[in-house]
């Protein structure tokens, strides 16, 4: 949906609801009156899709915050040996710390530490 017909609704001063897909507002649903744009509550999550997707991506974030925060390359290491495609422990060491050393990665090398 472009963003003409948001905007012609708004100068009009028309309610409509809109799946908008601007920057702020992306894939939330709004209504857009004269009041201005308005996001709707839809309710929470059912908990299926909290327990088995959100808190895994939520986790895994913390994790990969965690480690960048504290520079920590065994946070890392402990990421990538939970890979299911990981088979050894040495070859993920070794993968970190090739990575790490490219000469485009020189920052994120002097960041991480052991």
């Amino acid at each position: 949906m472009n963003l003409y017909p948001l905007i012609d609704e708004w100068i009009e001063k028309k309610a409509s609801e809109y799946w908008r897909s601007s920057a702020y507002l992306k894939g939330v649903p709004a209504v857009v009156s004269k009041r201005g744009v308005q996001a709707i509550r839809v309710g929470s999550l059912p908990k299926r899709l909290m327990l088995h997707v959100m808190v895994p991506r939520m986790l895994r974030m913390e994790q990969i915050l965690q480690a960048f925060l504290e520079g920590d390359r065994r946070s890392l290491l402990l990421m990538l040996m939970e890979d299911y495609g990981t088979k050894e422990f040495e070859n993920a060491k070794a993968l970190i710390d090739e990575l790490l050393a490219q000469p485009w990665n020189t920052e994120a090398f002097e960041h991480y530490k052991w």
